[in-house]
């Protein structure tokens, strides 16, 4: 738990490798600590927990989109531009599933044409001139700090869209997924892209078995 706190001061960790701890304990923590906050939620704001919609979810076509799909998709947009100096693959993986995303979510032609443009454009350019890539490179080392906070900032207040209006009871609720942002963020930075991945679905997995178990 130190470490973790240490990494949101400075976003730094150690070397030393702890699955235990890292994999286990700091995940169940955050993850009580994010229930605790709906908890709260849904004293102060006479707000369910549970409702009759979750039940909806409970199909095999949700499952797969929120535990597969959707931690995967969420880590290289938020977690992945955090490794682009370890390896130049990670900015290509960013612009394809920014071009996929383009393509699935943004209707308008004209606006979907120049985002694919640019994306491709940037792309391009990474992988062509090494001066620019070691230009971003230089960039994410020496705000590494700065960027953890956005990512994980921007990765919480995502999930306002998850609600009808933007008020002061979405905000709350999305403060645990900040924390979760912060979290996914010192694993990938300690371990790799593959473990926020991997926890990232199992955090999305618990409320499916929450809700399985609360329906039987």
């Amino acid at each position: 738990m130190k470490e973790f706190l240490l990494f949101i001061k400075s976003g730094k960790t150690s070397n030393r490798n702890n699955y235990i701890n890292d994999f286990i304990i700091l995940f169940l923590i955050v993850f009580i600590l994010g229930i605790t906050i709906s908890f709260l939620k849904g004293v102060y704001f006479d707000i369910q927990m549970i409702s009759q919609e979750d039940f909806a979810k409970l199909n095999w076509k949700t499952f797969l989109s929120y535990v597969l799909i959707i931690p995967i998709i969420e880590e290289i947009i938020f977690r992945a531009p955090l490794l682009i100096p370890k390896a130049k693959i990670y900015s290509l993986l960013i612009s394809i599933i920014l071009i996929f995303s383009s393509v699935i979510y943004i209707e308008n032609e004209i606006i979907q044409l120049t985002l694919i443009s640019s994306i491709a454009l940037l792309e391009i350019v990474y992988w062509k001139n090494e001066k620019f890539r070691e230009l971003l490179n230089d960039f994410i080392k020496r705000r590494y700090f700065i960027l953890v906070i956005l990512s994980s900032v921007s990765f919480g207040l995502l999930h306002m869209w998850n609600y009808e209006k933007i008020d002061l009871i979405s905000f709350t609720s999305v403060i645990g997924r900040i924390i979760a942002g912060f979290y996914f963020a010192f694993i990938v930075t300690k371990y790799n892209l593959k473990s926020s991945c991997f926890l990232h679905g199992i955090n999305n997995t618990i409320p499916f078995i929450i809700l399985l178990l609360v329906g039987k």
